[in-house]
């Protein structure tokens, strides 16, 4: 049986690493899956934005969150 089950739905605190301090939240690593619903990789997810990266740095603060604030 094939699934094509691309994206799956999680709460935005499950698993989440909450580095808040003054700084987006930054939740992660959540599991994605390929089109067979096999894990395939682990991504993070700056909820301001909504940036999604597999870097593990996005979980030390968001980048393009950063630029926006600079300008």
């Amino acid at each position: 049986m094939v699934t094509d089950n691309l994206q799956r739905q999680e709460p935005a605190d499950y698993g989440g690493i909450d580095r808040s301090g003054g700084r987006p939240r930054i939740t992660g690593p959540h599991a994605g899956y390929d089109r067979y619903g096999r894990l395939d990789h682990y991504f993070y997810r700056c909820e301001r934005c909504g940036l999604e990266s597999t870097d593990a740095s996005l979980a030390d603060g968001c980048w393009r969150c950063e630029a926006e604030d600079d300008r």
